[in-house]
């Protein structure tokens, strides 16, 4: 349940708090995850056969790997950047619209939809759910990127010119920080992982050489599947009202339905994260 977790929520948490692209996320979440798993087990077994451990010091060993991995896990939490304000979200288009709503008087000749989710960065530092709800009406790539101009709803900000003299009012992707501290939260997640999964072969020795030798296979079958079962099951269920409490902002089609989560919560995010 805990590497399912990971996989569901860490490349959105990624993305939330780091300010990071998904495809950046989800590159780092497989990296880091697989590669902390594979190192743990494989120094995990190292460990009890160069120590020649009985069960009674397996099971220390596990204690001490767990407590370790939970504390490691826990200094994650306060590691965190600075997000930058989200236009109709965080911040109220200059006082002119509702936090909660994406749509102000600058934006509403545009007729824009939710139905797309393409953040762009303001010269501002406002992030904007997509050139339309920045009120932007022209668009060019410049750089391998997109950049934006005429943007009705970005007023503030210092102004850049292109190489053909036009004045740039936002460009493609999340707004960027400048923070640094995500080789940190690696650092220790990635470190975590290797201590949690220190206890896999110690266990599944310990459930070997507990019974007798006839009744090993039947031992590893059951314990297999009571933990495949309970780590399988009930995560779906779990997991997708997990992420109902950490949206913040829906895309709601035509019959009033939730279809897509475009936007994270961060503080729930960061709560759900930590209990799965």
């Amino acid at each position: 349940m805990t590497f399912k977790s990971s996989a569901v929520f860490l490349p959105q948490y990624l993305q939330t708090r780091f300010l990071i692209t998904p495809r950046s996320a989800s590159v780092f979440t497989g990296v880091f995850t697989l590669l902390g798993i594979i190192f743990g087990r494989f120094c995990g077994g190292i460990i009890v056969q160069r120590m020649q451990m009985n069960n009674k010091n397996k099971l220390k060993f596990l204690v001490i790997a767990s407590f370790v991995s939970t504390l490691l896990f826990l200094l994650t939490f306060f590691v965190k950047c600075e997000t930058a304000k989200f236009a109709g979200i965080t911040d109220d288009y200059d006082r002119l619209g509702i936090i909660g709503n994406l749509t102000a008087p600058c934006n509403v000749p545009c007729g824009c939809t939710t139905s797309a989710y393409n953040p762009i960065c303001g010269r501002d530092e406002i992030q904007y759910f997509s050139p339309c709800f920045a009120g932007c009406r022209a668009t060019k790539m410049l750089r391998n990127k997109k950049a934006y101009y005429n943007c009705s709803c970005i007023k503030e900000g210092l102004t850049t010119a292109d190489t053909e003299g036009q004045y740039i009012d936002a460009v493609s992707g999340t707004c960027n920080t400048g923070c640094l501290k995500l080789p940190l939260f690696f650092a220790f997640y990635f470190t975590a992982t290797i201590f949690s999964s220190f206890c896999s072969i110690p266990s599944i020795l310990i459930a070997i050489q507990s019974v007798p030798p006839s009744w090993k296979s039947m031992c590893l079958g059951l314990m297999l599947t009571v933990w495949r079962f309970t780590g399988s099951v009930p995560s779906p269920i779990f997991f997708a009202a997990a992420l109902d409490f950490t949206c913040k902002f829906w895309d709601i089609n035509e019959c009033g339905e939730k279809v897509n989560c475009w936007i994270f919560n961060e503080e729930n995010l960061v709560y759900t994260f930590k209990t799965t």
